[in-house]
This record gives C-alpha cells, sequence and structure tokens, in this order.
C-alpha cells in the first residue's frame, strides 16, 4: 500500500477568479457545451475534500481497486488476499459506498462479500475520482462519505485527430506479478471514434514477514487446543493433590474441590497429560500467504459516433478472473447451522424449504451452533479432506470469475431551449463466479442487471444551471450451492426493482456557489417462491373420527388447525415482494475565500433501502467465518451528515483539511446470535458466529488533512494523517438466555461499542523531488497506529511503520513518450495486519520492489 504523491492525488487546485471551473471533478466523464459560456464541468468547482487520482499514479498502484486507493485519505482498504479488495472511506464500505463505472452501477457481486473482487480495472481507467457533497444523489443514496468513479473513456465523445495509445509493462518481485496492458484510440473520418483497450496479469502467492499459521481437523480440535493450557494446569494441580492424599482410604473424601480429571493412578495422569499435550496444535511458519495468487485478463472495445450536436457510442467489455481464498475456513465446509428452534420446523415446515420467512419468534436462541454432519479439515494451504459421509480429497479454494458488460451512451446537446444537453445511458451485465476446491464447484453466484438513466442538463441563466433525471435499474440474482444443508441456499433466486428521480441546481452568487439536491426512490424485492408448495405443507390435520367424539382432543386439533391457518396466512403474506421507498436531500456551499483559500460545508439527510442480501440471506460465509441470516422486517436506513472543508493554495505553503460527523438511524449490523449462547460460542478467530442482520443508531466522526511546504524549486514535503471514530449506539436488547420449557427470553441491554473493523488512525510525512523536467522522486513514512477501539470478537491489532520509495523518469521521443518508474513499497518489511478487514490475523505484503514503463504514443 502506498499513500498517493502530492500531486498524484490531488483536490483540484483554487480558482484564481470566482468563475474558474474544474472538469476533472465532473462524474459525467466529458464535458458539456453549455450556452454563453465556454466548456466546463457541470459540478463547478472542486470541494477541498474532492479526490483525482490521476492514470500514471494509477499504472504503480495494486491491481485491486481497495488497494489502489488505499493510500488516499480516509480511504483504507478491506483486503482479501491478492485477488480482490474494496475500499474502505471515512469507515463505510460495500453498501454504503457507490463505485461507479464511467458514472453507471458497475452490477456486480462484489457487496456480497470480501472476496468478491469488483469489476473496474483501475490499471486501465484514464482516473478516479472521489466525490462528495450534494452531487453524489445524482447516483445513489446512503453513500455518505462519497462516492468513486473510474473512468475508463471507452466511449469518446469526441472524434481523436490522430490515432493515440499506450502499451505498459510491469513486475513486481513480492508476488512475481506480471503485467501487461495496452489502449489505442482512433478516428475514422470525421465521425466516427473507436477504442480498444485490454490486460493481462498473472501473480503468484505473495512474500511476507516469517509469520505463523495454525491448522485444526474440526471445531472440537479447535476448543481442545485452546482449553489446553488451562486443562494441563489444572491437571497438574489435581496430580500433586493425589500424590499428597493417595494413601488416604476413601479418597472420594479427600479428592479436591471441584475435581474436573479424576486422578486415581499414574497411568490416569500420564493418559490426560498426553491427550492435552496432543491438543497443542504447532503452527507453520511461512514467509508468504498460501492461496493469494491471482490472474486477470480484460478486454474492452468501444465505438462512437460524434456530430456537431451529440454523439452515440456502444461498447462491450469482458472480464475473466481467477485467484485464490487465502482463509477459507473450510472447516465448516458443507456445514449448516442451527438458527431455527426445531419446534418451528416442526411447526412450520415450510421453513426447512424458505428459511426467510422466519421471525424473530423462530429464532433459535435455545442453542445456536453450526451443524457439520460432513464437517471437513483443512490446512494452511487450503487443502482438505471430509469426514467419512463424505469421503473425496480435492484441491485449494479459488474463484472462477466472469463479467460480461454491454454499455451504449448517447447525448444531443441543446435540444431545446433552456436544455443544453439531453444524455442517455443504459449498461447491462452479466455476471458469474464459481467458489471452487480443485474442480468442484462449491456455490455459484449469478447477477443479471441492467440500469439506465436519462439526464436533462439546464442552465436557464448565467448563475442557475442543474441537471435532473430518472434512473431505473433491474437485478436477477443468486448465491446458488449444487449440495448445501437441508437444501437450503445461501439466497435464493430473487429480483430487484429500483426507481430514482434526481435533481442537483447550483446557483453562483459572486465568490460562492450554492448547490442543493433531491432523490426519490423506490424499489421492490422479489423472492421466488413456491407457494403451492408452501401451501401443501400447512394442510390441516385431520381430525379421526374418534378424536372427534372427543371434545378436548377436538379442540384441541381444532385451535392447532387454527394456528396453522394463521401461520400460513402470514407465510404468504410474506412470500409478497419486499417494498420500500427512500427519499434524500443535500445542501451545501462552496466559497472561494481568496483566490488561495477555499472552504466548503455540506449537509444531507440519506435514506438507503435494505438489499436481498439484508433481507433474505441464509447460508454459510466461509470468507468471513460466519453463517449469515438475513431478516426481512429491516426498514430503511437513514442519516443526517454534515461535512466541513478548508483548502488553501498559497506560493509555497499548502493544505487542505476536512472534518465530518454522520448520525445513522436504523443502522444495519451483523448481530451473533452464538455470542453468549449455546455450546458453541465464539471463542477464536476461526470460530463460527451465526449473524443475524438487525438495525441500531451508529454515530461516526472523522478528521483527515495534509498540509506541504514547497522548500525550493526541487523539493515539496508534506504532513498528513486521518482519524475517524464510529460506534453502534441504542442497540437492541439482545437474548442472553433462553427456557427451554416456557420458550421465555432473558434480555439484557446491550453497551454502546465501536463499530465492526474500525480503520486506525495514520499519520506521516512525505518528500517529494522533481529533478529537472525529466525526474521525479518521493521518500514516504507513515505510522499506522495500534487500534484499540475494539467492536465484539475483536482483538487489538498492533500498528505498523510503513517506508516507501520511488523514483520515476519520462523521456520524450519523436513518435511519443516513455515513462519509466521503479518503487519500493514497505522497505522496512514490517509485519503488517489490517484492522479494517475480515482478515486481521493475516499479513500484507513484505518488502517489493517494483519497476514498470509505459510508451505513449
Amino acid at each position: 500500500m502506498q499513500l498517493a504523491y502530492a500531486d498524484d492525488a490531488t483536490s483540484a487546485a483554487p480558482a484564481t477568479t470566482s468563475t474558474d471551473i474544474v472538469p476533472t471533478v465532473v462524474l459525467e466523464g466529458d464535458e458539456i457545451i453549455v450556452s454563453r459560456r465556454t466548456a466546463q464541468s457541470l459540478f463547478g468547482q472542486a470541494k477541498p475534500s474532492d479526490v483525482i487520482i490521476k492514470q500514471e499514479t494509477l499504472k504503480k498502484n495494486s491491481a485491486t481497486l481497495g488497494d489502489a486507493l488505499a493510500g488516499e485519505l480516509g480511504v483504507h482498504s478491506n483486503h482479501y488476499g491478492g485477488g480482490a479488495s474494496a475500499p474502505i472511506v471515512r469507515g463505510q464500505e460495500g453498501k454504503r459506498l457507490k463505485v461507479l463505472q464511467n458514472s453507471t452501477d458497475v452490477l456486480d457481486m462484489a457487496n456480497l462479500s470480501p472476496d468478491h473482487a469488483v469489476m473496474v480495472d483501475t490499471l486501465l481507467a484514464k482516473q478516479v475520482e472521489i466525490v462528495r457533497g450534494a452531487s453524489t444523489l445524482l447516483y445513489s443514496a446512503g453513500n455518505v462519505a462519497g462516492q468513486i468513479n473510474v473512468v475508463d473513456d471507452v466511449i469518446k465523445t469526441s472524434v481523436p485527430s490522430v490515432a493515440t495509445g499506450e502499451v505498459s509493462a510491469r513486475y513486481g518481485s513480492a508476488n512475481d506479478e506480471k503485467l501487461v496492458s495496452a489502449a489505442v484510440s482512433a478516428g475514422i473520418g470525421e465521425h466516427i471514434a473507436i477504442t480498444a483497450q485490454g490486460l493481462v496479469r498473472r501473480a503468484g502467492d505473495y512474500q511476507t514477514p516469517k509469520h505463523q499459521q495454525y491448522h485444526f481437523d474440526s471445531e472440537k480440535a479447535l476448543k481442545a487446543h485452546i482449553a489446553a493450557p488451562d486443562n494441563l494446569a489444572s491437571l497438574e494441580s489435581e496430580y500433586q493433590h493425589w500424590l499428597a492424599n493417595r494413601h488416604q482410604t476413601p479418597y472420594f473424601r479427600y479428592r479436591p474441590v471441584g475435581e474436573r480429571h479424576f486422578i486415581r493412578s499414574e497411568s490416569d495422569y500420564q493418559t490426560k497429560k498426553q491427550t492435552y499435550q496432543n491438543a497443542i496444535v504447532t503452527p507453520q511458519t511461512l514467509d508468504y500467504l498460501p492461496e493469494s495468487w491471482s490472474e486477470s485478463d480484460a478486454l474492452a472495445l468501444g465505438g462512437s459516433w460524434v456530430g456537431e450536436r451529440g454523439y452515440v457510442g456502444a461498447s462491450i467489455s469482458h472480464r475473466h478472473d481467477e485467484y485464490g481464498l487465502p482463509a477459507h475456513n473450510a472447516m465448516y465446509e458443507g456445514c449448516g447451522a442451527y438458527v431455527i428452534l426445531p419446534s418451528s420446523e416442526r411447526k412450520k415446515p415450510y421453513l426447512m424449504s424458505y428459511p426467510q420467512l422466519m421471525d424473530e419468534t423462530d429464532v433459535n436462541y435455545l442453542n445456536p451452533r453450526a451443524d457439520c454432519l460432513q464437517a471437513a479439515s483443512f490446512d494452511s494451504s487450503g487443502n482438505h479432506t471430509h469426514s467419512s459421509t463424505e469421503s473425496h480429497e480435492h484441491g485449494a479454494p479459488w474463484i472462477d470469475l466472469t463479467n460480461r458488460r454491454y454499455d451504449i451512451k448517447a447525448a444531443v446537446y441543446q435540444p431545446m431551449a433552456g436544455v443544453d444537453k439531453l444524455g442517455v445511458s443504459v449498461a447491462h451485465a452479466d455476471y458469474q463466479h464459481q467458489e471452487k476446491e480443485g474442480t468442484r464447484i462449491s456455490s455459484d453466484f449469478r447477477n443479471k442487471a441492467t440500469t439506465a438513466r436519462i439526464e436533462l442538463t439546464q442552465a436557464p441563466t448565467e448563475r442557475l444551471s442543474g441537471i435532473w433525471g430518472v434512473q431505473y435499474l433491474t437485478a436477477d440474482n443468486s448465491a446458488l450451492a449444487p449440495s448445501v444443508y437441508k437444501g437450503r441456499q445461501m439466497l435464493g433466486t430473487n429480483s430487484t426493482d429500483n426507481w430514482a428521480i434526481f435533481g442537483l441546481q447550483q446557483y453562483q452568487l459572486g465568490d460562492v456557489t450554492l448547490e442543493a439536491s433531491a432523490r426519490a426512490a423506490s424499489q421492490r424485492i422479489k423472492m421466488h417462491y413456491d407457494t403451492d408448495k408452501i401451501a401443501s405443507v400447512m394442510q390441516p390435520n385431520p381430525i379421526s373420527e374418534r378424536c372427534a367424539k372427543n371434545a378436548v382432543c377436538s379442540a384441541t386439533v381444532a385451535a392447532a388447525n387454527a394456528e396453522r391457518a394463521s401461520d400460513l396466512a402470514n407465510a404468504l403474506d410474506n412470500t409478497k415482494p419486499n417494498e420500500q421507498h427512500a427519499f434524500s436531500y443535500a445542501i451545501g456551499a462552496k466559497w472561494q475565500v481568496t483566490p488561495e483559500y477555499r472552504l466548503s460545508i455540506s449537509a444531507s439527510h440519506q435514506e438507503r433501502l435494505p438489499t436481498a442480501q439484508e433481507l433474505y440471506t441464509h447460508g454459510m460465509h466461509l470468507a468471513t467465518s460466519s453463517f449469515e441470516v438475513g431478516n426481512k422486517d429491516l426498514t430503511k436506513e437513514k442519516s443526517n451528515n454534515i461535512e466541513l472543508a478548508l483548502g488553501y493554495q498559497g506560493e509555497r505553503l499548502d493544505y487542505q483539511l476536512s472534518a465530518y460527523y454522520y448520525d445513522f438511524d436504523n443502522y444495519i449490523y451483523l448481530q451473533t446470535l452464538n455470542e453468549s449462547l449455546g455450546n458453541s460460542t465464539v471463542i477464536a478467530p476461526y470460530s463460527l458466529k451465526i449473524n443475524r442482520y438487525s438495525q441500531s443508531g451508529a454515530k461516526f466522526h472523522g478528521f483527515e488533512g495534509k498540509i506541504g511546504y514547497q522548500l525550493n524549486d526541487t523539493y515539496h514535503a508534506s504532513v498528513f494523517g486521518d482519524v475517524i471514530s464510529g460506534r453502534l449506539v441504542d442497540l437492541p436488547d439482545a437474548v442472553v438466555a433462553y427456557d427451554r420449557t416456557t420458550g421465555e427470553k432473558t434480555y439484557e441491554p446491550q453497551a454502546n461499542r465501536p463499530t465492526p473493523r474500525l480503520p486506525p488512525m495514520r499519520l506521516g510525512t512525505r518528500l517529494k523531488a522533481e529533478f529537472g523536467e525529466q525526474w521525479t522522486g518521493e521518500l514516504e513514512y507513515y505510522r499506522v497506529f495500534d487500534q484499540d477501539k475494539l467492536s465484539k470478537f475483536e482483538h487489538k491489532t498492533a500498528g505498523h511503520d510503513m517506508l516507501n520509495l520511488g523514483l520515476a523518469y519520462q523521456k520524450p521521443m519523436a513518435y511519443g513518450d516513455v515513462d519509466v518508474f521503479i518503487k519500493a513499497d514497505n522497505l522496512l518489511n514490517q509485519k503488517v495486519y489490517a484492522h479494517a478487514t475480515y482478515l486481521p490475523y493475516i499479513p500484507q505484503m513484505g518488502r517489493s520492489i517494483s519497476f514498470g514503463a509505459t510508451y505513449h504514443f
């Protein structure tokens, strides 16, 4: 991970006058010709907290999105081996952080799990934008920390006068990475533009400082390993007591209080001692991370027709990824979980096929635990074997992913009076990935999705401009497995339809730009149920002739049938689509105080609708060592948010400072059922957590900043840092005991606690040098501090020091330019553990030397 350099990932420079515009902040990705004005960005001046990461920086960074952006202020990575990583911005990720591709939904399944790759290619991108404020409501709501837009420019909006392109190659030492990419754009005549780009990447398991990994055959072996030290200590104590009292008759009168091991002979002691000693697992010492390899192939083709009044273009892209899963917890492979009370399964037999229909009364608070009739053992390389009930052996787990995407974009400039642009975009993705063990398919994820939007850009006066639009998204997806516990799929086939209308208006008042936006959305999620099957298993119990003659018997059966009918009615009602609505709005102001100072403030109320996963998932999630249970009763998430940012650019001094506060209601989080209930509680990072979606309040606040100084014409020095605090508040009371006889639950209040996987504080310094027009260099050091703000089941994560060094050279040539770079990351070869990931016990990459070259023509 490398923090971005001062000039490579910046907020846009301050304007010299109040009307200057910063075009690189445009999420639309192309300039808009506004009548009576020069070409400019719709969104006007950038805020000090907006970030643009340029192509030359992306070429040097990681191939996965989270790691590629993890050096930006306020940005961390949810890293999962070498094949997948997702960004975490100001503590928000996944469903609360929209990732766009050319201002359009990515349409993948990355939000379902951290081991799912985000389907964008930063190595082929022209730039990546992190944009905050009112304009984000044009694309989604509930993204309080901002949005990430990856711009690849495959669909051209102008015809190149000459053919342009680039060819790149690079090598990385720590994972033996070999990467080649190429892109070319050309014009055919006056109106046709074509583009082609692609890459091939191969990387092996990445090297780490020496670390230890454990191997457990089963949950029983894990428990025995953890209990062994205490068992040996108590065994030795009882043995000494026995030695002192063994001649007493009868001995049981002299045995120790709370006797556990029942030593009656030397043989008893030696046998038990050997058993406990054998339970202690000796870890493996490794200097690499097994199954962190990755391979990727990508190709995109685009074409456009461009005229004076507009353009129409289309593109097709294909991506194929294969990568290992380094922390796939095969100890629970093939397992299910006792999440539903056995009595509810008998009373409501439709829950056997459709556990998504469970309600609060059906939750197994008695003894939530894994059910591993076909439990597996695994080793540190991921190879594992199953018990005698499924006798076979297969290879390490990995993902085989394919994504094909089609895009159409069109725009008409000045179609009518008062309208500067009418834009249309349509995208369709056909996504599939299979999680495999060797050649065996263990699960199959599919998503077919289409999104379309129409935008109308207007500038009725010199001071007022804006966008109005509508957007529609439809998706059919599922997460199925050939062989699953009780036939229950993790996420059954479902359909999501989402409609939204949105608007943004900006008003220029001297040196101040005022803006306001709103977004109204309506969502419908439908699970595919066989209602006839549900009705067939809930038929009334027959009353026998003998029972009919007995008043008590007939009354009992009648009451049971009435309850059965009520349960059936509730079940059929719950098979209806989940329909919810949301309304979000935002206001903001950007003030160019002086030519050097700019100040921005924004406030918003945002509402996020729950997803199909949060409502209906029910299955094993080995990537996070959890069994995930949806909650059909979730309601929309609400938040009130404010951000203040200040930027300054003087002759020598520059700085950017931002502070923010997010206040959530109905914040959706995972509540662990087996925290204290049952005989399979969470005792180690490898333990299975049985998690059910719940809601509470949550509050986040943080600060990030960078201060730089131009020492002379050659050197620029800066210091930077970020810190965030997040807490779950007003949590619902938790069930801590369950009476088997009466079904009565005992509740206890839950104390406020930090949000899970809270990123730690960072503080660093950077020195950048420009040696003439061709050579540049960077030296960077930062400290990631210990993270001791812990949520449930978390352990303190040690901090680390990071030292990075880079050197770049640019050579103009007769037919283009050549850029060459070499950089060294983690020069100190620090042992790095990332608290913000789902795998805080897995080491990150060690010392790495990478070098590459790009030829531009």
